[in-house]
Parts: structure tokens; C-alpha cells; sequence
């Protein structure tokens, strides 16, 4: 018992050392030793056992002797010895710092595991340490970029990384390191060598075209001359070759990847021979030895005639479609058809040159002459219409105006009615007219009738004591409508003001103002309004609508100071009572089967025909079914329709003079189809007449396979078989040609009655198409068709794509170019060189002042200058185009009074120019009837004045 009790009191808390690492079992066994080692002297003998208690953290003693027992518990503190691993580690992460790893090829470095275990190898070999495991670790990797023909170094990598080594529990890591990764360079020639090789292998040379190639045809030769050059250290280089109009040589631009360059050759351009000359020298001979007959006085109804008639024996003889040919006026002497004091009348003549033309070549006969035969005199039936003019009280009316109208054109002069209100018209031939009498601002229109003999009215005219007005408006282009009974509508008083005369509008005649009612008629295309309903009702009912007329009435009251009262003034959808409104029939829808009108008014299309509607509203077909008269009392959009008789019908269509012979054998004539119009052949088979379609014209004629040129009648001169064919074109299309692989639009091109007349260079083929153009700010009415007119025939353009500025003014330059291109788009090029000191030749409009100043049509402003760049003003510009119209030979005027109200202002050295554009309408005046002559001219007004100058031009 004492044994244990020392041995107890020998056990205490102390600290014990073990190896490294060592586990529970091992730091049991170290404290069972030290406490066993306390068991000596009064211990001997006390045996101990040594347990770990894991909840407690320390050491339970049991000890023993014999049957004695008891326990304790220590407190141990546990020392191990240092880590055997340190050292090594360190010693490996200084190695792996230390080591040098080098930079890496692309070709070597394919993926990053064999970049990082080449690192790792060289990492490895560097600790010498097999028991040390070696990591490398990624930071941050930038592939390389090989190198190419644009880039030949190409684009270095590189890898950026950690090392890792471990051994046991031990790790540690190195600083960041970076190596190279180098890019594979190009080896081949790089874009720079090869655009520097193109450049050194292009040059000056020479290449052959075919002849007559335009421009687009040479540059694509020299560029293929350029792309052939492009071989061995230049392949691959990409060429584009343009031609400097300025130097006259050829700009190449030659790139390859991101390289680019360029270079500028000089080359000759040969053509081959013109295949044409000896064409040409053959036409001109035989176009030389034709015979040219004489014509008579009827056969050549005008000079467009005339020259048709020699064309067709010239291109007979010269006999090959291919040529062009053309009749050159050299003079002209009109025959004087005989009167009753000359019978025979005298003769006149037509001196002319043939040209031929074929391609470039160009050739012209010598002078020629044909003799006109003068018709001899034979008396053609004339009548003449006799009246009265009264007021109304019956009172004869002196000097009352009296004037006979046949639609827009009046037939022969106004007269006068003398003292007892009489009047007589003379010259008049068979036809219905609107006799329009006027005087103190009263106008009466009614409908008379000369039907072979004298007419003398049963029935005073009687132009009332208050001012209502019946007028008849018919506008251009329009079928001469006459009217009857719209001087009626004044004796029944409307209730409605837009069906009639108020009595408050008669008030207003009472207190000495005044009423006017005019009936306007116009004929109308199909994109009239309700065209299109009145066409589908027509098409519906099986038949076509051969012409549109919008009828419409204007009722315009106006108080004693002369100042329209816009609240009773009124478009009248009906009147009163029914009119008469006689409507001739164009040629082209004569001889038709099962007439109808179809009327669009209110909403609704109505259907007019011979059985009278409620209304009392019909049509009758009159004057040997050449006129429509139509009885009607409401008014809009007015459609003529038929259906086409299954039985064809025979129609002369007028002869153009001559007569037929029994001896001579009637013609074959083989008319082709031809879309937007007819041909009709005369009964005697000698006269072809051509009638368009509405909305198309004629544009030439083509007798057994030769252009003869627009006309509306074609005379056979014998009794041969023919063939004949008509080109109809549409009104909206343009006459253009093609120069250098451009179309050029026509300037002196318009349309004159149902023809298509133009002036084109010698030697072109004309052609149509319609060439639109676009402006936002072409709003303004009346200058709209103007601009369109200039713009589409490209004499001048717009400010921008989509811009005009029509209310800009023009500098004379501008001006000066825009008549230039006018007249070379039609007579050929314009070379001039200008003396003018401010004038640069390098400028667009250069070689246009040059021309117009050396023919006349501009002068400077003085000291040798022309001031391109100053505003043209309204004086200078008539000038201008009086000066333009002497050098074209057109400028045929009277000696007229100018009626402009600052008429004083103009300067003396325009009063021609302007007296020329007053008479022949050229420019017309602004507000107020003033002509504004040192006003600048807008381009508005220019396209306008171009547009009638055209038009006057070539009527």
C-alpha cells in the first residue's frame, strides 16, 4: 500500500519529446516511459498503465502492486521534433527559382500542356529531387499570331506562370515568371513586296479596241492590259483602273490584304478600222444619183411632208436600213396656191442635201431642187352669218363685239355691230359654232349652224341689262366642244348655290355686280378623276372608253367694285335646265357600234344613252357619226364609250390630196399592229392615215422597212405592193440616244398635235423611255410640269438627289449651261474655248459661255468679263433667248407695245428680248402684270421659260 501511495505521489504533470509525426499510440508510449521511470525507491515494484482520454486531453495512471490499486491523471505536454521536410522544400523552391527557363518557338509550343511540361522539366531537373513533386501553374497565356503576307514577323505569346513544390506536408511556391513565346514568321513575298512589285510592273503601253468602242469599253481594256502584268511577286494583287477625263490618262489603284497604292499610265488607244466608210461613200453615191420628183402644192402640205416624200426616194435608192438618212433644208420657197385673180398661182421650190450616215461617217450629196406646183384656184363654198344685237329693251346695240369660236380657235376676225346693232361674219364654211358677243362687260355665248347657205339668226341676241356672262372655256389638246343653252341658265332661279343663279346672286347683278357662268371642257388621260371607276363600268358592260372630257361649270359672282364674293361663287354640280354640248368625235372613234356616256357624279358612275334619263339627259349621234351631242344638265368627269362592230367599218381618214386615176391598179397595202394606235388605208388605196391612242403619240413611220419620220398621213406615189408600220410611244415617254454608253435625253423634243417632233444629231438612233424624276420640293402648281419638263430631258438638274430649290436663284453661268446642254443635247457637241478674263476653262460651264458669246447670244458685261457668277436677272434672260432664237433662226416678231406696267424700268438694250418673250409668251410677267426686269430669275422660272421656248421652238 505504501508502494502505490509513492508512487502517486511520485506521478506529476511534465513534458515529453517524440519524433516528428509520431500519432497517439507513439506520445502514449513516450509518457507510459517517463511515468515508469518515476517508479523507483519507495515505487519499486508499482506497476503503471497509460491511457490517452481523448475528451480530456490528458493522461489517465493506473497503478498497481499486488492487490493494491489506484489511479491519477497528468497533464503531458507533447514536443515533437522539426519537420525532416523543410529543408528539402526549401532547398527545391530555391532551385526551381533559380532555374532559367527559356523561351519557346510556336512551332515548338503547340498546346499549353507541352509548354507546361517543358517548364516542369526544366523546374525538375533544376531540384534534383525525386522525392519533391514539381507543379506548374498557369497565370495568364497569350497565344502567337504566325506571321503573314500582310504581317510577316507575325505576333509573339507568352506564358506567364507559378512553381509549386511539395514534399510531405511541406509546399511552397516560386515568384511569377514569364517566357516567350515566339511567333513562326511568313517567308513568302508580303503584301508590301507585291503591291511595290505591281507598281514597278505597270506602265506605259499601248492596247487596240474595237472601233467605236466608248469609253467603258477602253478602260476595260487597259485594265485587262493591267491585270495581265500582274504575275510572279506581284500575284495576287487586285487592280481597279479608272479614266481621268481631265488628263486624259488612266488611274490604277492596285491592293493587296491592307496594302494599297497607286499609279497613273499614259496609254495609247488604237481602234480597229471603221467597218461604216465604205457603207457610207456607197450610200452618199446612190442617195447623189437619185431622182427627185416634184411635188404639188397639195402633196406637200408642209415642209415635214416635203422632207418625208425625198427621204423615202433617197433611202430607196440608198436601199439599206442600216444608214440613216436625213434632208438638210438649204432653202425653202413656198408656192402661192391660185385666186381668183392669179389662177395659176406661183410655184415654189425646195433646195435640199441628202446626209448619210452610219455610225461616225458622216457623208452629204450635193445641192438639190424640187419645183412645187402651185394648186390652181378652185372656189370653195363660203357662207356667212347675219344678226342682231339687242339689249333688254329691244334696243339695237352699236359696237357690241361679235366673234364666231369652233372649241379654242376662233374662225376668221371679230367684228363690230354697226348703228342698228347688225353684224355680219364672213368666210365661214359648214360647221356649228359658238357665236361669243360682249361688250361693257357682258358676254352672251349661243350655238349657230351653218349648214350650206347663209345663216341669218331669226332671233336677236340680246345681251342683258345686268352682267351675266355665259362663257365656254375649251382647253388645249381638247376635241373643238361647242356649247349650246348655257346662256338660258339665268331665267330660272336656283334654290341651291351650287346648283344654279340665287336670287341673292341676282341681287348682286341688281346693285351692279356680276354673274358669270363658263363651262369648261378638257379632255383627260385615264388617270383622271374616276377614271378608273368609269373604265371598270365600261369593261363590265363589254365595251371601252375611247376618250375622257371633264365638263365642269364655274359660277363666279363678283360685287360692283369687281371683287369675287367667294360665299356665293360655287362649282355647279348641275344646272338648271339641260345644255347642249356638242362634242367631235377624234378620228380614232369614228365608225364605231353602240355609243355610251358614262357619267361619275355624286358617287356613282351614271349611264348616258340615246333613251333620255329623268333628267332628260342623252347623247345622239350626229353630223354622219363624226359628233356626239350630248344633252346633260350635271357635270364632272365624262367618259365616250362603243363597242367595236363585228362587221369592220370603212374609213378613209382624209386624203392628203390627188386623186385616182382608172387606169392605175389599186395598191396592196399590209398594215402592221402596232400597240397605242391604228392605221386606216383609203378606199383608193393611196393614203395610209395613223391615228394614236389617247395617251400616245406618233413617233415615226416605217414604209416597207425605211424610216420616213412622224406624220399622220403617208401618200403611195404607185401601185406597188407596201408595207407600213407606225411607232406609237406614250406622251410620258422622252426621245433620247445613246453617246459614249449614256443615254442622252433630247432638249429640243416636244409634242405637237398627235406627233412626236425632236432635232437629233446626224448619224443617231433615237429611241423612248420615260425618265421620272423626283424633288420634295417641286410643290409649286404651275412650275411642277416646267421642272419635270427640264429635268427629265437632264437639261438641268436638281440642287441635290431630292432637292430643286426651284425658288433659288440661277447665276449666268448656270444659265449659260443650261441653254448649251439645251441646244448640244440636240445638234451635237459644243467645242469653244472662252477669251473671257473671268471665265476659268477648267470650269463646268466654260466651253458653254464660249459658245454662246462667239454665236451671238451673250455678250459681257465689259473689260472682257461675263461674271459667271452673278444672278441672272429677268432682262437678261430675255435676251438671252431672243439672242438664242435669232442664232436657231426662230426669232420672228412684230414690233410690238410692251404691256407690263413698269414697262418704263426695262433697260433700252433689252426691250427686244423682252418684246420677243411678251409676244411668243416666253416669260410672262409677275403679280400685278410687272415684268420685274432686274429681278433675279428663279430656277423655276427658268425651267419654265426653257419649256415654252422648247415648245415654241419646235411647234
Amino acid at each position: 500500500m505504501n508502494a502505490v501511495a509513492a508512487a502517486k505521489t511520485a506521478i506529476k504533470d511534465s513534458t515529453v519529446t517524440v519524433a516528428f509525426g509520431a500519432d497517439q499510440t507513439a506520445k502514449t508510449a513516450a509518457v507510459k516511459s517517463y511515468v515508469e521511470g518515476l517508479l523507483t525507491g519507495d515505487a519499486t515494484g508499482v506497476t503503471a498503465t497509460v491511457t490517452f482520454n481523448s475528451e480530456t486531453g490528458k493522461y489517465d495512471v493506473a497503478i498497481q502492486k499486488g492487490t493494491v490499486k489506484d489511479s491519477t491523471t497528468i497533464t503531458m505536454t507533447i514536443t515533437e521534433d522539426a519537420d525532416p521536410d523543410i529543408a528539402t522544400v526549401n532547398n527545391a523552391k530555391n532551385a526551381a527559382e533559380s532555374a532559367t527557363y527559356a523561351d519557346m518557338n510556336q512551332t515548338d509550343a503547340t498546346s499549353e500542356d507541352i509548354i507546361k511540361d517543358t517548364l516542369k522539366s526544366t523546374a525538375t531537373t533544376a531540384i534534383n529531387d525525386n522525392g519533391v513533386t514539381v507543379t506548374i501553374n498557369k497565370e495568364s497565356y497569350t497565344e502567337p499570331v504566325a506571321g503573314t503576307s500582310a504581317d510577316p514577323t507575325g505576333t509573339n505569346g507568352s506564358y506567364e506562370f507559378t512553381v509549386t513544390v511539395s514534399k510531405g506536408s511541406q509546399t511552397q511556391k516560386t515568384e511569377k515568371k514569364t517566357i516567350t513565346i515566339k511567333a513562326t514568321a511568313f517567308t513568302g513575298v508580303s503584301d508590301v513586296n507585291a503591291v511595290a512589285a505591281a507598281k514597278t510592273a505597270i506602265k506605259d503601253s499601248t492596247v487596240t479596241v474595237a472601233f467605236g468602242a466608248d469609253q467603258t469599253a477602253k478602260t476595260a481594256a487597259v485594265k485587262s492590259y493591267v491585270e495581265g502584268l500582274l504575275t510572279g511577286d506581284a500575284t495576287g494583287v487586285t487592280a481597279t483602273v479608272t479614266f481621268n477625263s481631265e488628263t486624259g490618262k488612266y488611274d490604277v489603284v492596285i491592293s493587296k490584304g491592307s496594302i494599297e497604292d497607286s499609279t497613273t499610265i499614259t496609254m495609247i488607244i488604237t481602234e480597229d478600222a471603221d467597218p461604216d466608210i465604205a457603207t457610207v461613200n456607197n450610200a452618199q453615191n446612190a442617195a447623189d444619183n437619185a431622182t427627185y420628183v416634184d411635188m404639188t402644192q397639195v402633196g406637200a402640205i408642209d415642209e415635214a411632208g416635203i422632207q418625208d416624200a425625198l427621204k423615202a426616194i433617197a433611202e430607196s435608192a440608198v436601199n439599206n436600213n442600216t444608214v440613216n438618212v436625213t434632208v438638210n433644208k438649204e432653202s425653202y420657197i413656198v408656192p402661192i396656191a391660185g385666186t381668183s385673180v392669179d389662177p395659176a398661182g406661183t410655184n415654189g421650190s425646195y433646195v435640199f442635201k441628202i446626209t448619210v450616215s452610219k455610225g461616225l461617217q458622216t457623208l452629204f450629196t450635193s445641192q438639190k431642187t424640187i419645183t412645187i406646183a402651185a394648186t390652181p384656184y378652185a372656189e370653195i363654198p363660203i357662207y356667212k352669218i347675219i344678226g342682231i344685237v339687242q339689249d333688254g329693251n329691244s334696243s339695237n346695240v352699236q359696237d357690241a363685239t361679235v366673234k364666231l369660236m369652233h372649241g379654242q380657235n376662233q374662225v376668221g376676225l371679230s367684228v363690230q355691230t354697226d348703228v342698228d346693232g347688225k353684224f355680219t361674219i364672213e368666210n365661214v364654211i359648214n360647221g356649228t359654232y359658238n357665236l361669243v358677243v360682249s361688250k361693257n362687260g357682258i358676254t352672251v355665248t349661243t350655238l349657230v349652224v351653218v349648214n350650206n347657205t347663209n345663216n341669218t339668226l331669226e332671233s336677236a341676241i340680246i345681251l342683258p341689262s345686268g352682267k351675266t356672262n355665259s362663257v365656254v372655256e375649251v382647253k388645249p389638246s381638247t376635241p373643238p366642244i361647242v356649247v349650246g343653252g348655257l346662256d338660258t341658265q339665268f331665267q330660272v332661279t336656283a334654290t341651291e348655290p351650287d346648283k344654279g343663279v340665287t336670287s341673292t346672286d341676282n341681287d348682286v347683278v341688281t346693285n351692279g355686280g356680276s354673274v358669270e357662268i363658263k363651262l369648261i371642257a378638257e379632255k383627260k388621260d385615264n388617270t383622271a378623276t374616276n377614271a378608273t371607276d368609269i373604265s371598270a363600268t365600261a369593261t363590265s358592260d363589254g365595251k371601252t372608253v375611247g376618250i375622257f372630257v371633264d365638263l365642269s361649270v364655274l359660277k363666279t359672282v363678283k360685287d360692283s367694285s369687281g371683287d369675287e364674293i367667294s360665299s356665293q361663287s360655287a362649282i355647279l354640280k348641275e344646272l338648271p335646265s339641260l345644255i347642249e354640248v356638242l362634242i367631235p368625235l377624234p378620228t380614232s372613234l369614228q365608225g364605231r357600234a353602240n355609243y355610251v356616256v358614262y357619267r361619275y357624279h355624286g358617287t356613282e358612275v351614271n349611264t348616258i344613252t340615246t333613251e333620255a334619263n329623268p333628267a332628260g339627259e342623252k347623247i345622239e349621234l350626229i353630223n354622219n357619226g363624226t359628233t356626239i351631242k350630248l344633252t346633260v344638265k350635271k357635270f364632272s368627269t365624262y367618259g365616250i364609250a362603243y363597242t367595236t362592230p363585228s362587221t369592220p367599218t370603212n374609213n378613209t381618214g382624209g386624203g392628203s390630196g390627188g386623186g385616182s386615176s382608172s387606169s392605175v391598179v389599186a395598191s396592196t397595202i399590209t398594215k402592221e399592229t402596232s400597240e397605242g394606235g391604228k392605221i386606216t388605208i383609203s378606199e383608193d388605196k393611196k393614203t395610209a392615215t395613223l391615228i394614236p391612242d389617247d395617251d400616245y403619240v406618233i413617233a415615226n413611220v416605217v414604209v416597207d422597212g425605211k424610216s420616213i419620220g412622224a406624220t399622220e398621213k403617208y401618200t403611195f406615189s404607185d401601185s406597188k405592193t407596201h408595207k407600213i408600220k407606225a411607232v406609237f410611244v406614250k406622251k410620258s415617254a422622252l426621245a433620247y440616244y445613246n453617246q459614249e454608253n449614256q443615254k442622252v435625253y433630247i432638249g429640243f423634243s416636244a409634242i405637237v398635235g398627235n406627233l412626236y417632233k425632236y432635232v437629233a444629231p446626224a448619224g443617231v438612233t433615237v429611241e423612248f423611255k420615260e425618265n421620272p424624276k423626283t424633288f420634295t420640293d417641286n410643290t409649286i402648281a404651275w412650275a411642277k410640269p416646267s421642272i419635270d419638263f427640264v429635268t427629265e430631258r437632264e437639261i438641268f438638274i436638281g440642287k441635290t438627289q431630292d432637292q430643286f430649290g426651284p425658288n433659288e436663284g440661277m447665276t449666268r453661268a448656270m444659265f449659260v449651261t443650261a441653254i448649251g446642254r439645251l441646244y448640244e443635247r440636240s445638234y451635237g457637241s459644243i467645242l469653244s474655248k472662252s477669251n473671257f478674263s473671268d471665265v476659268n476653262p477648267n470650269e463646268y460651264y466654260a466651253k458653254y459661255v464660249a459658245w454662246a458669246n462667239n454665236n451671238g447670244i451673250i455678250k459681257g458685261i465689259g473689260e472682257n468679263q461675263f461674271a459667271p457668277t452673278k444672278k441672272v436677272t429677268r432682262e437678261q434672260m430675255a435676251v438671252m433667248m431672243f439672242n438664242f432664237a435669232k442664232f436657231l433662226k426662230k426669232a420672228d416678231v412684230t414690233d410690238s407695245s410692251l404691256v407690263y406696267a413698269d414697262s418704263a424700268s426695262i433697260s433700252s438694250w433689252a426691250m427686244d428680248g423682252t418684246k420677243y418673250c411678251q409676244e411668243t409668251n416666253v416669260i410672262t410677267g409677275r403679280e400685278g402684270d410687272r415684268f420685274i426686269p432686274q429681278g433675279n430669275a428663279t430656277r423655276a422660272e427658268v425651267a419654265a421659260v426653257i419649256e415654252r421656248f422648247v415648245k415654241n421652238i419646235m411647234k
